[in-house]
C-alpha cells in the first residue's frame, strides 16, 4: 500500500532513507567512535572514571552500528546463515542495551562528583567502576541472551526471499517470552533510561545554574592555575555530558512513542514511521564523537595529537623509503 503525504511518495521517502541515509550514517558512526575510542584510550583521558564509561560505550556503540552492517550486507545478499544471524542479532541487542545503560550509569557518576565533590574521590574509583561496567555487561547478557539460541532469519514467499533476522518464526512455545521480551526490551532502552536521564539532567543543571555564582566568585579570587584548570575540565565534560545525555532523550523519544502506539494499535505505525524512528536510533549511537569534540577542548587537543602522530608516522615511513630507495641506487 502506498501513502502520500502532499505531493511526495512515502515509498520513495522510505527506499531513500532506507538506501542512502542509513548505510550513511552507519558509516560515519563507526568511522566516528573508533576515533572516540582511540581518543578515550591516551594515557590522560582514561584516568578520568567519566572516560572508562564513555570508552565501553564507544566501543558498544560501535558494535551496535557494525552488527547491523553486518546483517544489512547479508540482508542485500538475500540470505543469512543461521549462526550470524544469532551472533549479529545477539550483539546488537547486547550492545544497544549495553551503551544505555552506561550512559545512565555515566550521568549517575556525574551527578554524584558535582553533588559530593569531597566524596566522590573516595566513592568513586576506577576499579569500583570497571565492577560496575562488568555488572551492567552480565546483566544485559542475562537479558539478551536467548537471541543466541532462538533467534532466526525469517523468509517471505514459502523461502525465497529473506526478510529479516529475529524471532516471529519461532516456535510457538517462545511467542508468550517475546511479547513480554518487547516490553523489556523498550523499557530498559528507551523508558527507564528516559526517565532517570530527565531526572538527573534536571539536577545537574539546577545545580549548576545554583552554583554558578560561586564559580565566578571563585575566578575573580587568586586560586591557583591548575585548580582553575581542572574546575574548566570538569565543567567541559559535565556539559558534553549534558549534550550527549539530551541527544539521547530527543532521539530515543520517538521510538519509545512508537513503541507504545503499536503496543496498543499496531496498524497505526507505518513502514515510513518504523524507517525514520530506526534512523533517528542510529543516529544517537553514531554523533556521540561529535559532541565530545565539540564540547570539550580537551578532546579537541587529543585530536590534533592523534593527527600529528598519524602525520609524523607517515612522514618518517616515506622518508624511510626514501632512504632506502636511494641506497639501493648508490648500490647499484
Amino acid at each position: 500500500m502506498t501513502f502520500i503525504i502532499g505531493s511526495m511518495n512515502t515509498t520513495a521517502i522510505q527506499f531513500f532513507i532506507h538506501d542512502y541515509m542509513r548505510p550513511s550514517i552507519l558509516t560515519m558512526g563507526c568511522v566516528g567512535n573508533v576515533v572516540a575510542l582511540l581518543l578515550l584510550l591516551q594515557r590522560s583521558m582514561r584516568k578520568k572514571t567519566t572516560c572508562i564509561f564513555m570508552a565501553v560505550m564507544a566501543a558498544s556503540d560501535f558494535l551496535v552500528l557494525l552488527s547491523h552492517a553486518g546483517l544489512y550486507y547479508f540482508w542485500l545478499q538475500n540470505d543469512v546463515p543461521y549462526t550470524v544471524c544469532k551472533i549479529g542479532t545477539f550483539l546488537f541487542y547486547f550492545c544497544l542495551h549495553l551503551s544505555v545503560a552506561l550512559l545512565v550509569a555515566m550521568t549517575m557518576e556525574k551527578w554524584i562528583g558535582i553533588k559530593y565533590p569531597l566524596k566522590s574521590a573516595i566513592w568513586i574509583t576506577r576499579k569500583k567502576c570497571i565492577i560496575i561496567i562488568i555488572i551492567i555487561m552480565a546483566s544485559m547478557l542475562f537479558v539478551d541472551g536467548h537471541f543466541l539460541v532462538i533467534a532466526e532469519p525469517t523468509y517471505e514467499n514459502e523461502g525465497d526471499q529473506f526478510k529479516s533476522c529475529g524471532t516471529p518464526s519461532t516456535p510457538k512455545k517462545y511467542h508468550a517470552f517475546i511479547k513480554v521480551y518487547r516490553w523489556i526490551d523498550a523499557s530498559i532502552y528507551c523508558f527507564i533510561p528516559l526517565i532517570f536521564l530527565f531526572s538527573l539532567n534536571g539536577l545537574i543543571i539546577s545545580y549548576l545554574i545554583k552554583h554558578s555564582k560561586q564559580s565566578t566568585e571563585l575566578s575573580g579570587r587568586s586560586v591557583s592555575t591548575t585548580l582553575m584548570k581542572r574546575k574548566q575540565q570538569e565543567s567541559q565534560i559535565t556539559k558534553m555530558l549534558l549534550m550527549v545525555t539530551s541527544l539521547f532523550c530527543l532521539l530515543t523519544t520517538p521510538i519509545a512513542v512508537a513503541l507504545i502506539v503499536y503496543s496498543f494499535l499496531p496498524g497505526i505505525i507505518t513502514p515510513l514511521a518504523w524507517e525514520i524512528v530506526n534512523f533517528l536510533e542510529f543516529t544517537n549511537h553514531s554523533i556521540n564523537v561529535l559532541m565530545y569534540i565539540s564540547c570539550s577542548a580537551q578532546f579537541r587537543n587529543q585530536l590534533k595529537k592523534l593527527f600529528c602522530l598519524c602525520c609524523n608516522y607517515r612522514s618518517n615511513v616515506s622518508q624511510d623509503s626514501e632512504f632506502r630507495l636511494s641506497s639501493i641506487t648508490h648500490a647499484e
